[in-house]
């Protein structure tokens, strides 16, 4: 098949980044829900809210960097193309995108805090501003857009069918993250549905 020419499909790190991709949505799906729904966190913790909500916020983060680790393994240990003269142009362009794309999720980061891109608002933990400064001036979730283009800065580097696979796999996952949050969003904020806590400020 084609597709075997392109991506070596018995390479381990592979199917280890695609499950923790999953992984990773699974965990975004039904924690914050689990919490949302029977307070289970937070009873745990005896009702402190704060610390549920940073725990949840640091075990995203974690289970992000094994992911990581193992899209880096993938693409390293699997099919890299010599494109002869266009990998200067590809390294440029990666680069450039890379780039962009941490200046998006760092910049997102400073405007909402660690609460504001960790599902906060599930614990309890609401906006009453909208943030309307860069990068929410550009992007409606800029946290997700920059991810996004990193990853595929990365696979045009390596010049590799995997990095761009797996990107595609990174995008169909905040896709759908994008719907259910869109849903419970409107439960926190009836009175605006156009309101989404990503673009907005803390209290």
């Amino acid at each position: 098949m084609i597709f075997n020419n392109l991506i070596n499909f018995s390479e381990n790190n592979l199917w280890i980044a695609i499950a923790y991709i999953f992984l990773n949505l699974l965990s975004w799906l039904v924690i914050p829900h689990l919490e949302f729904k029977y307070k289970i966190l937070s009873r745990l913790l005896k009702g402190q809210n704060d610390r549920a909500a940073d725990f949840v916020a640091y075990f995203m983060i974690y289970i992000g960097t094994i992911r990581n680790y193992y899209m880096d393994e993938a693409i390293k240990n699997n099919i890299i193309f010599d494109l002869g003269a266009i990998n200067y142009p590809c390294y440029l362009l990666g680069g450039i995108l890379i780039a962009l794309g941490s200046v998006l999720v760092v910049a997102s980061f400073y405007r909402l805090g660690l609460r504001g891109l960790y599902f906060g608002d599930h614990f309890g933990f609401f906006f009453k501003e909208k943030v309307t400064a860069f990068p929410y001036d550009r992007f409606e979730s800029p946290q997700y857009v920059g991810t996004c283009m990193i990853h595929v800065g990365i696979g045009l580097i390596y010049r590799s069918p995997t990095g761009f696979l797996l990107a595609i796999l990174y995008m169909i996952k905040y896709s759908i993250l994008n719907v259910f949050e869109g849903r419970k969003l409107k439960i926190f904020y009836p009175d605006n549905k156009e309101t989404k806590s990503s673009e907005v400020k803390s209290q």
